[in-house]
């Protein structure tokens, strides 16, 4: 018989003889408290490291809005070239080759982008008509 039947047993008589009613207890080999909260603080920490870290990147690739004019479009490469009013040209690479066929050449254009990579990687592009802002 395991030691811990052992003892419970024998409790459970003394309780008996006592005219009390037996108390049954598991006895289980626990960690100590301290051991415990220390792991669960541990793992809490790491977990908001983790959280932190993706909460940096997302917050570094922030999106850029282009308007201007379409000079040109490369459907082989799935891009987008936009002249801004300030006549700098901005090459934008899509990766729905079917936003391109929304705008066409010599058009106003609108393209939401973000910076990865060193490229600018396309998530909308639209068609900006008169009397839009």
């Amino acid at each position: 018989m395991p030691y811990d039947t052992v003892i419970n047993t024998r409790i459970d008589e003394r309780q008996k003889a006592a005219g009390q009613t037996p108390a049954r207890t598991a006895v289980k080999n626990k960690p100590q408290g301290g051991v415990v909260n220390m792991n669960r603080l541990l793992t809490l920490c790491l977990t908001a490291i983790i959280v932190l870290s993706f909460s940096i990147d997302a917050a570094a690739q922030e999106e850029i809005r282009l308007r201007g004019t379409v000079t040109r479009i490369d459907e082989a490469a799935k891009s987008v070239t936009i002249k801004a009013k300030d006549g700098a040209e901005v090459t934008v690479v899509m990766d729905d080759a079917g936003m391109l066929s929304r705008v066409k050449k010599d058009e106003k254009a609108e393209a939401t982008y973000r910076v990865k990579n060193g490229v600018n990687a396309g998530i909308r592009l639209r068609k900006l008509v008169e009397g839009c802002n």
